[in-house]
């Protein structure tokens, strides 16, 4: 741990947390992740981009008793990890209090550094991570991937192109369905680089660092509960719970499907934004180092509307591969809004999800009980 100056979240006197406390730049974001873990004598470990090693994926490791290890990720998605570096940052500073306190932590920071400070979603590759733990031999096929492709690859960002964008997405809707839209945008394409949600051609630097973080944990770790922060989708302000793993714990089930009400929680197969009909989901990487048990969550916090985040993102490309030194800067305020009530409601919920799904496992006693 180095020592320069640090700088610390604010948190308003009441003890709620203000929208302060979500950096704004990667170095911020850095700093404060690294001050919880300092203080909170965690075991961190750092590892450097290998295009610039001012950016890294921080890990911060916490012990605690059994088997059972709470996993979070931030900055899968680049620019999404604001929030996420938030939310870790407080459960380092809450790691003595509640049920935090009986069960090993190991909180991974901005898995893709590149993207976060770029305000990208996609890795220096255009990779999204999130589509990247596939069979390369045999990635998964999108059939209708190339349509929207097509439509998408506009070379100068203007009005016209974008109605023609939305004209053509409202044909295609018409044809196959929103949960045909879904599947052909959002769950991973594997023949175009220069495309959205691209999953790579082999495994890409943030998928290998998670694995070998990982394979750093202490070897009687063999269950977890693996946490995937994101936003951009959903109600603004609320929690969207997708599992990719669930549990066999019946206790686990229970506590996960008792946050349904408040946090909408999402499992059912038909609906649209299933993840379990999605391609390489960076959790599923952590399914082989823990094979005893798991629950793996993608957890979106919601922003703004769907046609503004989808924009986000035709934006995010465009400026990539035709103008490289735009800013960015309104991407950061697509996902990560600086309103209070969202980041009240963000911390609030965040807090309340964990606190449940590590009750479950300890019962409200000393020990891990699963």
């Amino acid at each position: 741990m180095n020592s320069r100056t640090r700088r610390v979240a604010a948190v308003t006197t009441d003890g709620v947390h203000s929208t302060d406390q979500f950096a704004r730049d990667f170095p911020g974001a850095r700093d404060r992740f690294l001050s919880a873990a300092e203080a909170a004598r965690a075991t961190v470990a750092s590892y450097a981009h290998p295009l610039d090693d001012t950016l890294s994926c921080d890990t911060a490791f916490l012990p605690g008793d059994g088997k059972w290890v709470l996993v979070t990720l931030s900055g899968v998605h680049g620019v999404e990890g604001f929030c996420g570096s938030a939310l870790q940052t407080n459960l380092l500073r809450r790691h003595r209090s509640g049920p935090l306190t009986r069960i090993s932590q190991f909180h991974v920071h901005a898995v893709n550094p590149w993207g976060m400070n770029s305000n990208s979603r996609a890795d220096d590759g255009n990779v999204d991570l999130n589509r990247n733990v596939v069979d390369f031999a045999a990635p998964p096929v999108n059939e209708h991937y190339h349509e929207i492709h097509r439509a998408l690859s506009f070379n100068a960002w203007t009005a016209d192109e974008l109605a023609r964008f939305w004209s053509f997405h409202q044909e295609f809707v018409g044809r196959v369905g929103m949960s045909g839209w879904n599947r052909a945008f959002s769950s991973g394409q594997y023949t175009a680089p220069d495309g959205v949600m691209y999953g790579g051609s082999c495994p890409a630097w943030g998928h290998t660092t998670l694995v070998t973080a990982l394979g750093s944990l202490p070897d009687e770790l063999t269950s977890a509960v693996v946490i995937d922060f994101h936003t951009g989708i959903g109600v603004f302000g609320e929690a969207l719970l997708l599992p990719r793993r669930l549990p066999s714990a019946a206790p686990l089930r229970a506590a996960l499907s008792g946050l349904a009400p408040s946090s909408r929680l999402l499992d059912d197969p038909h609906f649209p934004l299933d993840v379990r009909r999605f391609s390489g989901l960076l959790v599923d990487a952590c399914e082989s180092r823990f094979p005893d048990d798991g629950l793996s969550l993608v957890v979106e916090y919601g922003t703004y509307p769907p046609t503004e985040m989808i924009e986000a993102m035709l934006f995010d490309r465009w400026a990539r591969f035709h103008n490289p030194g735009v800013e960015r800067n309104h991407h950061l305020r697509l996902y990560t809004p600086r309103d209070p009530v969202w980041g009240r409601r963000v911390h609030a919920q965040a807090e309340a999800m964990v606190d449940s799904l590590i009750s479950a496992l300890t019962d409200g006693t000393d020990d891990v009980r699963l």
